[in-house]
């Protein structure tokens, strides 16, 4: 129907730029069309004048903005580039920004964006508000509005209204040394005259905040504890390689964020929308759904330069996700967007309940017509007395030599990770002296509460405590471990999500690796079910635990003919699959 004709329109432009042969490129998420390059989502927001989505983005180099519109957040229409370096302010690239809608009689959307000069803020109008794509748009002719301030930013957020709506509040994110980020805010009462106001909030542990976003995030029950009764705001940065949250309160008088929890301030290690290969999110509000709508870039893990070579092409938007709060008021999740829904073809439908694998062993399930589809598995721990692992391998090829999986490994009493290295962020971990035994190591971090997790060379004796997690491999000699939390309800079990993408690939220049992530659960002494949820598209796979209460976004490239899917048991126990969907 019109939805198929849509997407293929996609694939028809970008066939024309030469790179529809690489079996790498996704079919259901934006992608640099019809070439090159593509990064930060820039620009978002629902017209509601004409029923219309828009999504801009960081694209070519050096960087524009491209434009692609939809009416369901599924089948994207690619539209011609909407800011171009086209200004003595913009010669050295166009960068990232926001959307605001005004609150004039035409809600009027007016784009806000960085310029490379690093310390200049410009906006931009639509030229016809009758189009309902608003192909053109047309740059402010007073810009740049924001020069020179002190300490100089970029990646503007989409504005707020003040507490009595007499001016618009906007910030950027800055950074002032190595290790302290910030959001500045600027006030402004015709959007086109801004005045530097203050820090909105700060942090000394890590370093610039890049795309900032913040914004009220509701919850169908306000009465708890941390909250009380306050509307939760979420403020957001991209710091350290990753996208890092922290909730709390706002005091719109003083336009001020205070953390609910200030030992959990930007930069803690288990409040990330997404643990893989994700970066530099924006979020738009919409009405249609009453959600707010996060896009992020996901990254290669391929070598390419910024030219999208050499395959043409670099780089793609995620899937439309949802930002919510869950039950406790306090942590994030981010599921996928309903209206992914409508990608499923109920024709190719398969099913199966209680899939028993034995320890050590693979089942294999179906062998999939597409590189592209949605799969729901849920896994039922029960009363785990030991440790278990079990999990999803996708992309598999019928010789066995390529595949990936996606795993959930339940540790009881935190035992240790044996062959197996944990590391994090570089500057964010911190080596221990004298640790003569791997109890020393675990202990030390158990002593410090802001350690996420510990790893150990056996071979020279070297203990390392580490801030965040960032990967764990498989290493000879190592012996690691994450933090028991042993004052809270999670001390019994520890629940980890991770994508191993080792043997992704039959090409050795695509070596892979293994990603982690924590699993927060308060269910921990009791029988466990944990749901996981793929999306895959191509070299694109996307992995959402408990309804997005943790994500992990990875890149695989296999060359071969690798569309099985099988399920498995790693661990010592016998793993039970209680609902296997896929469409």
């Amino acid at each position: 129907g019109a939805a198929l004709l849509e997407r293929m329109l996609v694939l028809v432009l970008v066939a024309v730029g030469g790179v529809a042969a690489d079996a790498q490129l996704p079919l259901y998420h934006i992608v640099p069309t019809p070439h090159n390059w593509l990064n930060d989502p820039n620009g978002l927001f629902y017209d509601p004048v004409h029923d219309m989505y828009h999504v801009m983005y960081q694209y070519l180099t050096p960087r524009v903005w491209g434009h692609s519109a939809s009416r369901d957040l599924i089948n994207w229409i690619q539209l011609p580039i909407a800011l171009n370096v086209d200004e003595w302010y913009d010669q050295g690239g166009v960068w990232t920004g926001s959307a605001t809608l005004l609150e004039d009689a035409d809600q009027t959307p007016v784009l806000a964006y960085s310029v490379s000069t690093n310390d200049m803020q410009a906006i931009a109008y639509p030229k016809n508000r009758s189009d309902p794509f608003l192909t053109e748009w047309v740059k402010y002719s007073g810009n740049p509005v924001i020069k020179a301030p002190s300490p100089s930013g970029r990646d503007d957020t989409t504005a707020w209204r003040s507490f009595d709506g007499t001016f618009w509040i906007m910030g950027y994110g800055t950074s002032s040394g190595d290790s302290n980020g910030a959001v500045i805010t600027f006030v402004s009462t015709d959007f086109q005259h801004w005045t530097q106001l203050h820090e909105l909030h700060s942090s000394s542990t890590t370093g610039m905040w890049e795309c900032p976003d913040f914004f009220p995030i509701f919850s169908n029950d306000y009465n708890h504890p941390q909250t009380n009764g306050q509307v939760t705001h979420l403020l957001k940065a991209s710091t350290m390689g990753a996208e890092y949250w922290v909730t709390g309160t706002y005091n719109p008088v003083n336009v001020l964020f205070t953390p609910y929890d200030s030992a959990k301030d930007m930069g803690t290690s288990d409040q990330r929308y997404d643990y893989g290969s994700y970066y530099a999110s924006k979020r738009f509000w919409d009405p249609r759904s009453n959600r707010h709508i996060l896009f992020g870039w996901v990254l290669e893990e391929r070598p390419v330069d910024d030219q999208g070579g050499p395959f043409g092409w670099a780089s793609t938007l995620s899937i439309p996700r949802y930002i919510e709060l869950s039950d406790d008021g306090v942590r994030i999740k981010t599921p996928p967007a309903k209206q992914l829904e409508g990608l499923r073809i109920l024709e190719s439908h398969q099913s199966a309940q209680g899939v028993t694998v034995n320890s050590g062993t693979v089942s294999s399930l179906w062998v999939a017509n597409s590189t592209q589809g949605e799969l729901i598995v849920s896994i039922n721990f029960g009363e785990v007395s030991g440790n278990a692992d079990c999990g999803i391998r996708v992309r598999l090829s019928s010789t066995g030599i390529e595949y990936t999986d996606v795993g959930i490994s339940v540790t009881v009493g935190d035992a240790p990770l044996r062959d197996q290295r944990i590391s994090g962020v570089v500057g964010r971990q911190f080596e221990v002296t004298n640790a003569s035994a791997i109890v020393v190591c675990s202990s030390a971090c158990q002593a410090n509460a802001w350690c996420r997790a510990w790893s150990m060379d056996t071979t020279l004796n070297q203990c390392v405590l580490l801030l965040n997690v960032s990967r764990t491999e498989n290493r000879s000699g190592f012996v690691s471990g994450h933090r028991s939390a042993s004052n809270d309800n999670e001390a019994a079990r520890v629940v980890t999500a991770y994508v191993d993408t080792t043997h992704s690939s039959a090409n050795v220049s695509w070596p892979g690796h293994v990603t982690t992530a924590p699993v927060p659960t308060t269910n921990v002494t009791g029988g466990l079910t944990v749901q996981v949820r793929l999306y895959l598209d191509a070299s694109v796979l996307e992995t959402f635990v408990n309804d997005g209460i943790t994500v992990l976004t990875r890149r695989v490239y296999p060359i071969l003919d690798s569309n099985g899917i099988a399920l498995y048991s790693r661990g010592a126990q016998t793993c039970v699959f209680s609902q296997v969907d896929y469409w």
